[in-house]
């Protein structure tokens, strides 16, 4: 009976033994476990690079323009002026043709990202001072940019033979089994004309690149000077189509026809006025264009 006592009572030591240590090795409700497997998140590839905030919080960012961008390009860093200016405004960054303030100082998190492709998100804000006009950037956040979106590249083209040089003579085939032939060229697909698609300017654009549809009109000529000094010869729906103000011919056989534009929206404040554009990669007849609707037939006067 003795020996029975101390063998339960040494089995159930034991079991007391191993169930502490099993509560000692449990993370707490703070400690990093490892994590369930979970499926793949897909979302836009903005979240794939987080911003670093700059001057977001600020009071005096917070009062500046209510309008925020993004803006793109190389960083580069301005070196220290050689003398007083008379302007005592100081900059020690600059993107493509802004000048990014930053109170007068230098910041580490800048100096990191100088020589590289960047994004910021900010203000614009253009100051007259001492009698000079200024495009500053007020930056909330940065971080490294993205990569450029892909858009579809058109089939290369076959040699065109020249017109003196002759053609050797296809040999008479047999008849045989029929072939069935390709399928005609729908309207569907009649291929991309490229406009901008190779321009800086257009692949450092932000926006998600898409296909915009409708019918494409020409806008009249405005005033010479005009304050927004943003020339526009085309529109479709509501954006006019930027084309650094000149008239491409390639759209004006386009006018009236209901078209397929591929490209970026892009909205900007400009002179304190909301501007919606399209910056055109490329363009195309639209597939199965819709009828103009058909208007009732005039009736003669004195007849109801």
């Amino acid at each position: 009976m003795n020996k029975c006592f101390r063998i339960s009572l040494g089995v159930r030591i034991f079991l007391c033994a191993s169930c502490v240590a099993l509560l000692l090795t449990m993370p707490g409700p703070g400690a990093a476990g490892p994590s369930p497997s979970l499926p793949g998140v897909i979302g836009p590839k903005a979240e794939l690079i987080p911003w670093q905030k700059l001057f977001g919080d600020e009071d005096w960012y917070k009062k500046g323009p209510p309008q925020e961008m993004i803006i793109r390009g190389l960083l580069e860093a301005v070196p220290d002026p050689e003398a007083p200016s008379i302007i005592m405004r100081t900059y020690y960054y600059r993107l493509r043709q802004w000048n990014i303030y930053t109170a007068g100082k230098r910041i580490p998190l800048l100096d990191r990202y100088v020589g590289q492709e960047v994004e910021i998100l900010g203000k614009e804000v253009k100051l007259a001072l001492e009698g000079q006009e200024l495009l500053e950037f007020w930056p909330s956040a940065i971080r490294r940019a993205l990569p450029h979106p892909k858009w579809p590249k058109l089939p290369p083209k076959p040699p065109a033979t020249a017109p003196d040089q002759p053609t050797e003579p296809v040999p008479p085939t047999k008849p045989g089994a029929k072939q069935s032939k390709s399928p005609a060229k729908k309207p569907s697909e009649a291929s991309w004309q490229k406009l901008f698609a190779d321009e800086d300017w257009y692949q450092q654009a932000e926006g998600e690149e898409q296909i915009f549809r409708g019918r494409l009109e020409a806008l009249p000529p405005g005033p010479e000077i005009d304050i927004l000094m943003r020339t526009s010869f085309y529109r479709l729906g509501d954006r006019n189509i930027y084309t650094g103000a000149r008239k491409l011919e390639v759209l004006d056989r386009l006018v009236g026809q209901e078209v397929e534009i591929l490209g970026k929206p892009v909205d900007m404040a400009l002179e304190g006025q909301q501007l919606k554009e399209i910056w055109p990669a490329a363009i195309r007849p639209a597939a199965n264009p819709t009828p103009p609707p058909k208007l009732p037939p005039i009736r003669p006067k004195g007849k109801k």
